[in-house]
């Protein structure tokens, strides 16, 4: 999980900055204001754990927390929900690609 602060490139709207985050391999939590995003890498992890060790999304996002801030992973803000729903739709482009 990444806070994303940026400065707008020349050229480019407020409507452009989701996909500016996409190109940086990030996936925004939410494409009108941006402020949270998950990386692919992080994204696909979830997707395999999920599907091959039966790892829930709970236990996932702990493990996410605990790598983030290992002393005081329950200082960290939480993003569980934007995790589900980001986690929900990049499983459907994924399926979507494999089609």
């Amino acid at each position: 999980v990444h806070r994303v602060k940026w400065c707008r490139c020349n050229g480019t709207t407020l409507e452009d900055r989701h996909l500016q985050l996409i190109h940086a391999g990030l996936f925004p939590a939410t494409i009108t204001k941006p402020q949270t995003a998950f990386t692919f890498a992080v994204l696909d992890e979830f997707l395999i754990e999920a599907l091959k060790c039966k790892t829930s999304a709970s236990s996932f996002y702990q493990k996410l927390r605990r790598i983030k801030n290992k002393p005081f992973p329950d200082t960290l803000l939480d993003h569980y929900c934007e995790l589900m729903r980001v986690s929900r739709i990049w499983r459907d482009l994924t399926n979507q690609r494999r089609a």
